[in-house]
């Protein structure tokens, strides 16, 4: 997904595929996933920047890493422009960073490049902690390319493997060889 923004009469292109959990990981060692889920879990925070509130309270962001966001904004930037500055260097140079305007957009693009389009057919979750690590073994083990990462969306990605997974577990007992009467009632 592609979109432009504005801050301080300045225009950045945010860009974010399939590779952006890798180039998070690389960039800042940090797990794209587990912060991603970090502040999903804070419900009240997510819902108050979408609205435009700038009325937090100070006890909700107690385990919230408000830094997420600069990060993201920084990858999604990255992706659309390689050749951008360090990231300290980045927001050094920015007069603003406006959380309330800029959280919506990530959230918005976040939640694009996260959609699976195959309905959830699983019986139970896996209990294994989802990882910038699991997520890149998967991707290697189904033959996905990091140039093909940054060509698709994480959910793409994520359905590519689950068809894959699903291909190559079917109940192959249902399957028998043909036989001779087979071929005569066909």
């Amino acid at each position: 997904m592609r979109k432009s923004v504005t801050i301080s009469e300045k225009e950045y292109e945010l860009v974010t595929n399939a590779y952006t959990p890798i180039a998070y990981k690389s960039e800042f060692g940090k797990d794209f996933f587990q912060d991603l889920f970090g502040m999903i879990s804070n419900q009240n925070i997510m819902q108050m920047a979408e609205n435009g509130n700038n009325e937090v309270d100070i006890n909700m962001l107690a385990n919230f890493d408000m830094t997420f966001f600069n990060r993201l904004f920084w990858v999604f930037t990255k992706s659309g422009n390689p050749h951008i500055k360090p990231y300290e260097q980045f927001f050094m140079e920015m007069e603003e960073f406006p959380l309330q305007d800029i959280a919506p957009i990530l959230m918005e693009m976040i939640n694009d490049t996260m959609t699976s389009k195959k309905p959830d057919e699983s019986e139970s979750a896996s209990d294994e902690i989802f990882t910038v690590e699991s997520y890149l073994s998967c991707c290697k083990e189904t033959g996905l390319t990091i140039d093909d990462l940054k060509h698709i969306s994480i959910g793409m990605a994520l359905d590519y493997q689950t068809d894959y997974v699903n291909l190559r577990t079917e109940n192959k007992s249902e399957t028998r060889k043909a036989t001779q009467s087979d071929f005569d009632s066909f």
